[in-house]
Protein backbone atom coordinates (compact mmCIF):
# COMPACT_ATOMS: atom_id res chain seq x y z
CA UNK A 1 0.00 0.00 0.00
CA UNK A 2 2.79 2.13 0.06
CA UNK A 3 5.78 3.50 -2.13
CA UNK A 4 9.17 3.40 -0.64
CA UNK A 5 10.50 7.20 -1.48
CA UNK A 6 14.23 7.11 -0.46
CA UNK A 7 15.92 10.75 0.63
CA UNK A 8 16.75 13.02 -2.83
CA UNK A 9 14.51 11.28 -5.20
CA UNK A 10 11.68 13.27 -6.62
CA UNK A 11 8.20 12.82 -6.59
CA UNK A 12 6.03 12.90 -9.60
CA UNK A 13 2.45 14.15 -9.32
CA UNK A 14 0.96 10.73 -10.69
CA UNK A 15 3.13 9.29 -7.70
CA UNK A 16 0.82 10.76 -5.31
CA UNK A 17 -2.25 10.81 -7.25
CA UNK A 18 -2.05 7.31 -7.62
CA UNK A 19 -1.42 6.75 -3.86
CA UNK A 20 -4.62 8.79 -3.18
CA UNK A 21 -6.55 6.80 -5.52
CA UNK A 22 -5.57 3.78 -3.82
CA UNK A 23 -6.10 4.85 -0.08
CA UNK A 24 -9.74 6.09 -0.88
CA UNK A 25 -10.39 2.97 -2.46
CA UNK A 26 -9.33 1.24 0.43
CA UNK A 27 -11.18 3.07 2.76
CA UNK A 28 -14.24 2.79 0.41
CA UNK A 29 -13.51 -0.85 0.78
CA UNK A 30 -13.48 -0.37 4.49
CA UNK A 31 -16.98 1.36 5.06
CA UNK A 32 -18.63 -1.02 2.75
CA UNK A 33 -17.24 -4.09 4.91
CA UNK A 34 -18.57 -2.12 8.83
CA UNK A 35 -22.12 -1.79 6.35
CA UNK A 36 -22.29 -5.26 5.68
CA UNK A 37 -20.80 -6.32 9.63
CA UNK A 38 -23.01 -3.69 10.85
CA UNK A 39 -26.23 -5.11 9.20
CA UNK A 40 -25.51 -8.74 10.40
CA UNK A 41 -24.87 -7.59 14.20
CA UNK A 42 -28.34 -5.24 13.73
CA UNK A 43 -30.03 -8.67 12.63
CA UNK A 44 -28.21 -10.28 15.12
CA UNK A 45 -29.28 -7.73 18.03
CA UNK A 46 -33.16 -8.31 17.04
CA UNK A 47 -32.91 -11.77 17.65
CA UNK A 48 -31.32 -11.98 20.64
CA UNK A 49 -32.85 -8.98 22.41
CA UNK A 50 -32.04 -9.42 26.20
CA UNK A 51 -30.13 -12.69 25.95
CA UNK A 52 -26.78 -12.54 28.07
CA UNK A 53 -24.68 -11.82 24.45
CA UNK A 54 -26.70 -8.04 24.13
CA UNK A 55 -24.19 -5.79 25.92
CA UNK A 56 -21.40 -7.49 23.66
CA UNK A 57 -23.20 -7.40 20.55
CA UNK A 58 -23.92 -3.88 21.50
CA UNK A 59 -20.34 -2.97 21.99
CA UNK A 60 -19.49 -4.39 18.63
CA UNK A 61 -22.03 -2.13 16.69
CA UNK A 62 -20.99 0.95 18.52
CA UNK A 63 -17.02 -0.37 17.90
CA UNK A 64 -17.99 -0.77 14.34
CA UNK A 65 -19.58 2.57 14.12
CA UNK A 66 -16.29 4.40 15.17
CA UNK A 67 -14.24 2.96 12.13
CA UNK A 68 -16.93 3.48 9.95
CA UNK A 69 -16.72 7.12 10.79
CA UNK A 70 -13.36 6.70 11.19
CA UNK A 71 -12.86 5.87 7.76
CA UNK A 72 -15.05 8.40 6.57
CA UNK A 73 -13.01 11.22 7.90
CA UNK A 74 -9.91 9.76 7.00
CA UNK A 75 -11.18 9.93 3.13
CA UNK A 76 -11.71 13.30 3.71
CA UNK A 77 -8.59 14.18 4.88
CA UNK A 78 -7.03 12.46 1.81
CA UNK A 79 -9.37 14.42 -0.42
CA UNK A 80 -8.44 17.77 1.06
CA UNK A 81 -4.71 17.06 0.43
CA UNK A 82 -6.08 16.51 -3.18
CA UNK A 83 -7.59 19.47 -3.43
CA UNK A 84 -4.12 21.40 -2.05
CA UNK A 85 -2.32 19.55 -4.89
CA UNK A 86 -2.82 22.18 -7.28
CA UNK A 87 -1.61 25.18 -5.35
CA UNK A 88 2.17 22.91 -5.35
CA UNK A 89 1.43 22.10 -8.85
CA UNK A 90 4.34 24.57 -10.19
CA UNK A 91 6.64 22.68 -7.57
CA UNK A 92 6.40 19.57 -9.24
CA UNK A 93 8.72 17.27 -9.09
CA UNK A 94 8.79 17.41 -5.37
CA UNK A 95 11.14 15.95 -3.46
CA UNK A 96 10.99 14.02 0.22
CA UNK A 97 11.88 17.22 2.27
CA UNK A 98 8.60 19.32 0.25
CA UNK A 99 5.41 20.15 3.01
CA UNK A 100 3.14 18.25 0.50
CA UNK A 101 5.18 15.41 0.86
CA UNK A 102 5.31 15.38 4.01
CA UNK A 103 1.93 16.02 4.78
CA UNK A 104 1.05 12.70 2.31
CA UNK A 105 3.64 10.72 4.33
CA UNK A 106 1.85 11.13 7.90
CA UNK A 107 -1.61 10.50 5.64
CA UNK A 108 0.70 7.16 4.39
CA UNK A 109 0.78 6.13 7.98
CA UNK A 110 -2.68 7.21 9.22
CA UNK A 111 -4.04 4.74 6.50
CA UNK A 112 -1.67 1.85 7.42
CA UNK A 113 -2.39 1.85 10.44
CA UNK A 114 -5.87 1.94 10.35
CA UNK A 115 -6.52 -0.82 8.10
CA UNK A 116 -4.19 -2.73 10.44
CA UNK A 117 -6.53 -1.78 13.41
CA UNK A 118 -9.78 -2.67 11.62
CA UNK A 119 -8.32 -5.78 10.09
CA UNK A 120 -7.66 -6.97 13.28
CA UNK A 121 -10.91 -5.59 15.07
CA UNK A 122 -12.74 -7.61 11.65
CA UNK A 123 -10.84 -10.92 12.96
CA UNK A 124 -11.30 -10.58 16.42
CA UNK A 125 -15.09 -10.15 15.61
CA UNK A 126 -15.53 -13.36 13.80
CA UNK A 127 -13.70 -14.99 16.14
CA UNK A 128 -15.86 -13.71 19.11
CA UNK A 129 -19.32 -14.77 17.41
CA UNK A 130 -18.02 -18.03 16.15
CA UNK A 131 -17.08 -18.55 19.55
CA UNK A 132 -20.47 -17.62 21.15
CA UNK A 133 -22.75 -19.86 18.47
CA UNK A 134 -20.42 -22.92 18.62
CA UNK A 135 -21.00 -23.10 22.61
CA UNK A 136 -24.36 -21.65 22.36
CA UNK A 137 -23.88 -18.59 24.57
CA UNK A 138 -26.36 -16.51 22.29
Amino acid sequence: MELAYSSGHTINLRDLEFENKVWKNTLDYLVNESDIYLHHLDTFHFELKESISEPLILESIKELYEFKSAAISLKKKVMIQEEEIPLYIKDFPIDSHHVLFIEHQAIEIEVSEFYHDFKQCMVALRNQYSTMIRTKEV
